[in-house]
């Protein structure tokens, strides 16, 4: 439970901690990536803040991944399946010299998206992944060992689309297509398909025309960990330092009106976390074995760079006053094709041109068009605004200190 607490909001942590070769990964999904081989997976019950590392609320999961040995051995590994879904994978480990060994592991997947934009001709939520690890693994006596590691991540991938649920497919949703649903309709008369809130297994998608969901995510780090052997204790030390960047593109409305979007590329949502970790244990056993001591330290400075270009699209105007019109009792003077979403004869009303009898249209219409329609018309100019390079800056340092005893 809570590994999907973090919601949208890049600031906040998970509850849950991911760990990866004792390196603290800040984020969810930094850490759940690609990992070549592993040796074994650790799952700790919440709170953890005693054993080692950052503090975690409702537990960790902590992945180790396979060490170089000194014998020279590796593996391959391919797989496919349907969207012409591919990975390979594969290791090289052996010995240097007598007391370094080296490894090296690779992972490259590739995928079609499972969602089909008509509109762009284009699969969405597809997947291209490269991952590199390098490791190197130093013991020159039984009682120190350094393992220094450095991994590559990149990703380019197009992401998230979504399709319209309808009570076919899930009963307890709400029904798209109820004549009191005004927004359905608005989107329906400015171009939106009515096939697509229906039918949700075509995975045909609605995207705005030159909206794009490409995004690239590169993430890199290097670790050294250092155990040493004093006898009546052992000492542990892990340093790292980790640098993730992501940008991500999308059609924000999920519709194939041009209502609000995130541009792709580096002006897109482009977030960025540059980590550096400390974390230092000493720990041992006194009274014959009949206590296990360990006492610990942890420090962790992270930088975060969020820039945002979140900006209404070329129908937003039309859309909003749309749906002011729809949803009011001016919707008989509901045109999508006009100016304000008004009819022609509204639109002479509302501007003062024409003054019917109140025997064709009611003088408390006529007075609410006055009233509304300058604004309207001026709403209905609001396209392509909205923030081109806001940035938020953030940054966090935390420290602990933390001990567990076990009395035998």
């Amino acid at each position: 439970r809570g590994i999907g607490t973090v919601g949208d909001n890049p600031g906040l942590e998970s509850s849950v901690a991911v760990f990866i070769d004792g390196v603290y990964r800040s984020r969810s999904g930094i850490g759940l990536n690609e990992l070549g081989e592993v040796d074994r997976i650790e799952v700790l019950r919440g709170p953890q803040g005693t054993l080692f590392g950052r503090n975690a609320s409702a537990g960790l999961i902590h992945v180790i991944t396979k060490k170089p040995s000194y014998d020279l051995g590796g593996y391959v590994e391919g797989e496919y399946g349907n969207y012409d879904y591919y990975r390979l994978a594969g290791a090289l480990a052996g010995g240097l010299t007598e007391t370094i060994a080296a490894r090296l592991d690779a992972v490259y997947s590739k995928r079609d998206g499972f969602l089909f934009d008509p509109v762009n001709d284009v699969d969405v939520n597809n997947r291209d992944r490269l991952f590199l690890r390098g490791q190197l693994l130093f013991e020159p006596s039984e009682d120190l060992t350094v393992r220094l590691i450095g991994d590559f991540t990149d990703r380019n991938e197009r992401c998230c689309g979504a399709v319209y649920l309808d009570r076919d497919t899930v009963p307890a949703v709400g029904n798209l297509l109820s004549t009191q649903n005004t927004i359905i309709p608005v989107l329906t008369s400015l171009g939106q398909p009515t096939a697509r809130f229906s039918n949700p297994f075509s995975r045909i998608i609605s995207v705005s025309p030159g909206r794009s969901y490409d995004g690239e995510t590169r993430d890199w780090g290097v670790s050294g960990e250092v155990n040493w052997n004093f006898g009546a204790a052992t000492l542990t030390s892990i340093t790292a330092y980790r640098d993730y960047k992501t940008n991500q593109g999308s059609d924000t409305d999920y519709s194939q009106v041009d209502i609000l979007y995130r541009a792709p590329g580096n002006s897109a949502a482009q977030r960025e976390f540059r980590t550096f970790t400390q974390e230092l244990r000493l720990q041992g056993s006194v009274f014959d074995d009949k206590v296990d001591w360990l006492i610990g330290g942890f420090f962790a400075d992270e930088d975060l760079t969020l820039q945002d270009n979140l900006r209404f699209g070329s129908q937003y105007g039309r859309f909003a006053t749309c749906r002011f019109v729809r949803g009011t009792p001016l919707a008989p003077f509901f045109d999508a094709t006009q100016r304000g979403c008004l009819t022609p004869t509204a639109q002479a009303i509302g501007t003062g041109l024409v003054t019917p009898p109140p025997t064709v249209v009611p003088a408390a219409a006529v007075a609410t068009l006055r009233a509304v329609t300058p604004g309207l018309n001026a709403l209905d100019t609001l396209n392509d605004r909205g923030s081109t390079q806001d940035r938020y800056l953030q940054n966090s340092r935390n420290w602990a200190i933390f001990t567990h005893n076990i009395v035998h």
